[in-house]
């Protein structure tokens, strides 16, 4: 009886222990010095989250703001909001990694981002297209309004960046001679390239002929 006892007692244990969690999405931190005043964190983080921007924006394929209209094992249909990067549709389906498999079960990565339908969110989505591109719980993407901070250092990036672009330099461009002897040149000149004879230059002709 004692062994029995002891059996269920071992058996009773092994039930009551939760089992394993899955393995999170090791995502690599950053954390600020612990030497830095709250100021002087608050600007690191700041500084921080521009600089992640920038890398993600250029790693990205499409950086966009959405609202989630529809979610598909496999797929969840944005409604776009607005694009800092990338030329995409009105409305677009996108893959979430998700994967449904024979038995029913659904089989994910967990570093795959998890959207709500209902919700909007600032996207940072990484691929070779619209249909193969995807999103991370380790990057900016997050939703709105939380991202209010990466929207602003989005618009800031995009703003610097448009006004680093060289301009065409119009004062340097050719410009046409307003000499009437030299417009009028280039008038003929016009009528022949096409008509393929000038009016005065057939009858100047036609008198020399005669």
């Amino acid at each position: 009886m004692l062994h029995a006892a002891t059996i269920v007692t071992v058996m009773v244990l092994v039930l009551l222990v939760p089992a394993a969690p899955a393995a999170a999405c090791a995502c690599v931190a950053n954390p600020p010095p612990s030497s830095l005043s709250p100021e002087a964190e608050a600007a690191w983080q700041l500084e921080t989250l521009r600089r992640n921007v920038a890398t993600e924006f250029d790693r990205a394929a499409a950086v966009f703001s959405g609202e989630v209209l529809a979610d598909n094992v496999g797929t969840v249909r944005f409604k776009l909001a607005r694009a800092w990067k990338g030329d995409l549709p009105a409305e677009f389906d996108m893959d979430t990694g998700y994967r449904e498999n024979a038995d029913g079960s659904v089989s994910f990565n967990s570093c795959d981002y998890l959207f709500k339908v209902g919700s909007t969110y600032v996207v940072f989505a990484f691929g070779k297209s619209i249909r193969t591109m995807k999103a991370s719980s380790c990057t900016q993407t997050s939703e709105l309004p939380r991202a209010g901070r990466t929207v602003e250092a989005l618009d800031a990036l995009v703003t610097s960046r448009d006004k680093s672009r060289p301009k065409a330099d119009h004062a340097s461009a050719p410009r046409l001679s307003r000499s009437p002897e030299l417009f009028q040149h280039a008038l003929v000149v016009g009528r022949i390239s096409r008509t393929g004879t000038h009016p005065g230059i057939s009858q100047r002709a036609a008198r020399i002929e005669s």
